[in-house]
């Protein structure tokens, strides 16, 4: 009887170290799939697609020329230029090449408000104060030679259109199109 005491107290004391360690492997799951959904974003934990964030570019800078003023370049130091007659198609391209977006990127920055886009075919087409704005194939450099060519101007910012502080707690303003 002895030994089937000792063989029986045997298999007691393991079954009773299975149970014990049951809880512990259960707790441990549950913190490991508690820190997968801590970390997930929230419309991903509950199963619902995740929002993307908006795909943002600089596109356009702001620079001070000696004879226009604040005037837009684009990141390439093109001076940019808008059509002050219908709007620019076909052979007019060659010459005046619309700024587009980069593939994939859908909203413009620069350091200036009022930049946006208008669809141009497939692709999308950068504006400035619902102006397109295109750069002129015989630049250089960021000195424009394009001023009053075929009807286009050098795209300018008013002083309020740089999205600098505005006075009186207003914040940046629209800014303007001097040509």
């Amino acid at each position: 009887m002895t030994i089937i005491r000792t063989a029986c107290q045997t298999r007691e004391a393991i079954d009773t170290r299975r149970v014990q360690r049951r809880p512990l492997w259960s707790a441990m799951i549950g913190v490991i799939v508690v820190l997968v959904f801590a970390a997930l974003p929230p419309s991903a934990a509950w199963g619902k697609p995740a929002r993307r964030a908006a795909k943002s570019v600089v596109v356009v800078q702001v620079v001070t020329n000696a004879t226009f003023g604040a005037i837009l370049l684009t990141e390439s130091n093109s001076p940019l230029y808008v059509d002050t007659n219908p709007p620019c198609a076909k052979s007019c391209l060659a010459t005046w090449p619309p700024l587009l977006m980069p593939k994939g990127k859908k909203t413009p920055e620069g350091g200036v408000t009022g930049l946006s886009t208008v669809a141009l075919g497939s692709k999308l087409q950068v504006t400035y104060l619902g102006q397109p704005l295109y750069t002129y194939s015989k630049d250089t450099s960021v000195d424009p030679t394009g001023n009053g060519v075929q009807g286009f101007a050098v795209a300018t910012v008013s002083d309020s259109g740089s999205g600098g502080g505005g006075g009186g707690g207003g914040g940046g303003g629209g800014g303007g199109l001097v040509y």
